[in-house]
């Protein structure tokens, strides 16, 4: 295609006009869609990009949706009558920005930011901040990026952050990493998040009112175990929005790998579950248009996206999101997306608090200081009307005059900026006291710069002191954090928040505005007293028109009669009388709090109480249910309404059985003026495919049929099955939020501390009510392999770790043992209450099921059997005490895991150097056990656990396999290892000790 553009111009004489014509033969590329031009003269190029090419004119293309930050001007020096040209033909100089200057930020997978260098320099001039994913460089070869992008700033991360560098004779190249470049002219407005794996990479923008947390992914590809990665690089991000949410507007960009205009992958289903259970996603504003182009030409699609929360008030901000097509510069198959945001770049300012600075005392006139003092009193005192406070207050002022009087710049105002909490103790004051004397003395001599100088060396020394004493504070700070953990249970709710703040670190923000009952609240006073209404209305007995008044009366008089009666009886009437009757409550907002709002109705949730009270109440609703003869029976056993607490749950095997219930229910409410929101009650029906069920109705309002409600904290399906998807998800973001995103040895505790975390908070909440649920071996599998991955993160080893080794060092619990556990207590404490339904079903179970059949019976019969124990039977006419059974249990599974560990460590020559503790349940190996909670012991225990674990590759063994090092035909024994390439490992121990006796008895 040939393109002949004209562009004439006069000459100063009107005798001569001069025309140039510049013709182009270009490529008119249909696949990629280039803008394609040519011109000559004072031309300016809109949203081209251009480039240099061998032909006479100019090859121009590029990312389309730039401004235009390109002029082109000045042809070549040539005289043409009276016109002078300019002298070359493109000069590329930047145009007048609009006084509106947009934030621009771009994503792109660039798969080798080597040989995609040329294209990340032409977009980083007209983007402030691009993320890359897949840049395939070594955590040793990170500052390539510097060297490409020049005048930039960056932040990386490699596949090898967590582990040792591998410098092989012939590099390989390093798959993966992401990476955050901008302008170095924003320097100031960056910040480098530390959140996050190597799969993460987030930077603090600061703009505008509220600074954008910017998190760049490069999420797993489709690979073996790619969904526990995929779902696991998910909890991390999850666990940055809600660390950031507060403080930054979130935005999440990068490679997905998975695409939410489809649904044809797992990875696709998985993204588009997550996005809408935390309520992030894309805007109407990014166009459906393909980032990613296979090689093989065959498949495409939109799998890199710009990421907001849908009540983010950046998503107003957003002026456009543009998907570039395919540029021949670009050796990527996939095309950057960029983001136009109509907001400011914003310096960070730390703010400045004004304080009073404490008095000099040391330059105090003791003279003056005393005649002021003396001389005020006797007028004090005359004036005293014996008021205290204002006594008080008089005397105060009258120190301040005395010491404005003898101390030079008394209680002067000074600015400081803010620095976080600091450690203060007694030793860290007298350090600090003898520092600043130290310092004094120095600059009172003229401040000498000799090392050798005494002062000098004793400023160096105090300012020592000063820093070991602060190290040693925090260091016990740690000490004791530690130790508050390890001795922590599951129950310790106030150390587990605590924690999850000290790991977030971002102040609890209350919401400033509050709307109820269309009433709008914004300041303190304001929002307390709405809050106050509220919770006055909720603790006030309201009469609704289905209430029984009559049965209100008569309960009224009932109650003074049995008052009457029951006051000589005993305490407990009057416990009750004296915990409910004049009961207030008072609402605290920013350490304000409100009057007092008297609660004249309901049951006080958490106390001691609360579940015999509920019980009292519900057991008229629940003998109400029996006589009915209405619900579910299994045999002749009825069960239509499993109950605890104030928690129903109904059981009917038809829609009339079940409405028949719900009547009874309410009949019991209404006269007993409760109320139950019929909007939270659910109904949900079992292992009926292709079933219909009617409208259920509670109080004229009908009940919401769904697939899965929440019962006693356990979620009930239509297939009656554990979503251990979501277990795993659970206890993936209960240690993340405990130990932050991106969990590896190297950034958090010591792994005996973590592991505890794990064990006390993590594995609880995933194993939630498991014991009652019929498990298969895959969901017992998955589980598995999820604490293993956790384990292999908290001690840096490898995915080829022996899964033996993984829980022996550590001491760790598996999780298939903890659920055994779980299964036999529960069992024992049916046993151990003979007249209770759970024991007459349990009976009937072991009479009429069937050996291979999912009854709770046949999985204790098998966990039984695991570890030796007698059979059920056995234990139901015979039942054990908790405390016997715990310790009988505890001594089977010991065994049991004990004789696991010997049987892998026979098979697997990677164990041979594990030595197996006497309790491998409870009982670290040494190698942790050592470790203390600081960075430089865990990095050794970690090559000691590496080492050990035969994990831990050596230089000579590198060379083994380098096809580059020729060796002897056949296995070369120790001693042929050349000692050039550094050979020290375990199996060379023999080897020494044969050639060097002596030595080695001396060592």
């Amino acid at each position: 295609m040939t393109i002949n553009l004209t562009n004439s111009a006069a000459a100063k004489n009107n005798e001569a006009k001069a025309h140039t014509e510049v013709s182009h033969q270009v490529d008119v590329m249909h696949r990629i869609g280039l803008i394609t031009t040519a011109f000559s003269g004072d031309a300016l190029l809109k949203r081209t990009a251009i480039r240099s090419s061998p032909l006479k004119g100019a090859y121009v293309g590029g990312p389309k949706h730039l401004k235009g930050l390109v002029q082109a001007d000045n042809l070549e020096a040539k005289e043409d009558g009276n016109r002078k040209k300019p002298n070359h033909f493109f000069r590329q100089w930047p145009i007048k920005q609009d006084k509106r200057e947009d934030i621009i930020i771009g994503t792109l997978n660039v798969q080798n930011v080597k040989s995609n260098a040329l294209y990340i320099k032409n977009l980083l001039r007209d983007v402030h901040v691009i993320c890359i994913q897949e840049h395939w460089l070594f955590n040793a070869e990170k500052k390539i990026i510097a060297e490409i992008t020049e005048n930039s700033g960056y932040i990386a991360k490699s596949v090898d952050d967590n582990d040792d560098p591998d410098f092989n004779i012939s590099m390989k190249r390093g798959y993966g990493g992401v990476a955050i470049i901008w302008k170095k002219e924003i320097n100031e407005n960056i910040k480098e998040l530390i959140d996050g794996g190597n799969r993460i990479q987030a930077i603090h923008i600061q703009q505008g009112d509220k600074p954008i947390c910017l998190i760049n992914v490069y999420m797993p590809s489709d690979s073996k175990n790619a969904d526990i990665e995929y779902k696991d690089t998910l909890a991390q991000i999850d666990e940055m929005i809600e660390k950031y949410k507060d403080t930054h507007e979130i935005i999440v960009c990068g490679d997905m790998n998975g695409s939410l205009d489809r649904s044809s992958t797992p990875h696709d289903k998985i993204l588009k579950t997550f996005c809408k259970e935390k309520c992030i996603g894309n805007t109407e504003k990014c166009p459906v248009k393909e980032t990613f182009y296979h090689q093989n030409g065959m498949s495409k699609g939109q799998i890199d996206y710009f990421l907001f929360k849908s009540n983010s008030e950046i998503i107003n901000k957003i002026r456009q999101i543009d998907v570039l097509d395919t540029d021949p510069e670009n050796t990527s198959d996939h095309v950057p997306v960029i983001l136009t945001l109509n907001s400011q770049l914003k310096k960070v300012r730390e703010k400045a608090t004004t304080i009073i600075a404490k008095p000099k005392w040391t330059d105090c006139d003791h003279q003056i200081y005393k005649e002021v003092i003396n001389k005020e009193l006797p007028k004090l005192m005359q004036k005293s009307k014996g008021i205290i406070e204002k006594d008080i207050k008089n005397l105060e002022k009258l120190l301040h005059k005395a010491g404005e009087a003898a101390i030079p710049k008394y209680r002067r105002k000074i600015k400081i900026k803010s620095k976080g909490k600091a450690i203060w103790n007694e030793q860290i004051d007298k350090a600090s006291k003898q520092s600043k004397n130290a310092f004094k003395v120095w600059r009172q001599h003229g401040a000498p710069q000799e090392r050798s100088n005494e002062l000098k060396i004793k400023m160096t020394a105090a300012k020592r002191i000063l820093r070991k004493a602060q190290r040693q504070a925090y260091a016990s700070q740690r000490e004791s954090t530690a130790g508050k953990i390890m001795k922590a249970s599951n129950s310790d709710t106030k150390l587990f928040y605590k924690l999850i703040n000290m790991q977030r670190k971002t102040p609890l923000i209350n919401t400033k505005i509050l709307k109820l009952n269309e009433k709008t609240a914004e300041d303190g006073p304001s929002i307390m007293n709405i809050w106050q209404e509220h919770f006055q209305q909720l603790a006030t007995p309201t009469i609704e028109e289905n209430f029984d008044t009559e049965k209100l009366e008569l309960v009224e008089i009932q109650n003074n009669i049995i008052e009457s009666i029951e006051r000589e009886k005993g305490k407990l009437w009057i416990l009750l009388r004296n915990l409910y009757k004049g009961m207030s409550i008072k609402v605290k907002w920013e350490g304000q709090c409100t009057e007092d709002v008297m609660v004249l109705q309901g049951i006080q949730q958490g106390a001691k109480l609360s579940t015999t009270l509920y019980k009292c109440y519900n057991n008229v609703i629940l003998d109400s249910i029996l006589k009915s003869g209405l619900g579910a029976c299994i045999g002749d056993i009825q069960v239509p309404a499993p109950t605890c607490a104030d928690d129903i749950a109904v059981l009917a095997n038809s829609t009339a059985d079940a409405q028949g219930i719900l009547d009874i229910v309410q009949h019991h409410t209404s006269r007993d003026l409760v109320k139950i929101n019929p909007t939270k009650s659910e109904a949900v029906l079992y292992n009926a495919k292709g079933s219909n069920i009617s409208t259920l109705k509670f109080e004229d309002n009908d009940i919401n049929i769904t697939n899965e409600t929440k019962h006693l904290g356990i979620k009930r399906n239509e297939q009656n099955r554990a979503n251990i998807s979501e277990r795993i998800r659970t206890g993936r973001a209960t240690i993340y939020s405990l130990l932050g995103a991106g969990l590896h040895v190297r950034r958090g505790f010591s792994p005996m501390v973590a592991y505890k975390l794990w064990r006390t908070y993590a594995v609880p909440r995933s194993i939630y009510g498991l014991e009652v649920m019929n498990l298969l071996a895959k969901e017992k599998d998955m589980l598995e392999l999820a604490e293993r991955k956790i384990l292999r993160q908290i001690q840096g080893l490898p995915n080829n770790t022996a899964n033996m080794a993984v829980y022996t060092l550590v001491g760790a619990e598996p999780i298939a043992i903890t659920l055994d556990k779980n299964v036999l207590t529960f069992f024992m404490n049916i046993v151990r209450n003979p007249g209770t339904i759970e024991c007459e079903i349990l009976r009937r179970q072991i009479v009429f099921s069937d050996q291979r059949g999912k009854d709770f019976i046949n999985r204790v019969e098998k966990t039984l059997s695991k570890y030796n124990l007698k059979s059920s039977s056995y234990y139901i006419e015979n039942p054990l005490n908790k405390m016997e059974w715990k310790r009988l249990v505890g001594i089977k599974i010991k065994e049991y895991w004990k004789n696991e560990c010997h049987n892998e460590k026979m098979e697997k020559t990677s164990l041979k150097y594990i030595e197996i503790q006497n309790n491998p349940l409870n009982e670290a190996h040494n190698i942790w056990k050592s470790v203390k909670n600081n960075s430089k012991d865990v990095k050794a225990g970690e090559i000691k656990a590496r080492i050990s674990t035969q994990t831990y590759i050596f230089q000579a063994k590198r060379a083994k396999f380098d096809p580059k090092c020729v060796y002897k035909a056949g296995v070369a024994e120790s001693h042929d290892i050349p000692y050039s390439t550094g050979a020290f490992v375990i199996t060379h121990l023999q080897y020494y000790k044969k050639t060097l006796p002596n030595k080695h008895e001396k060592c």
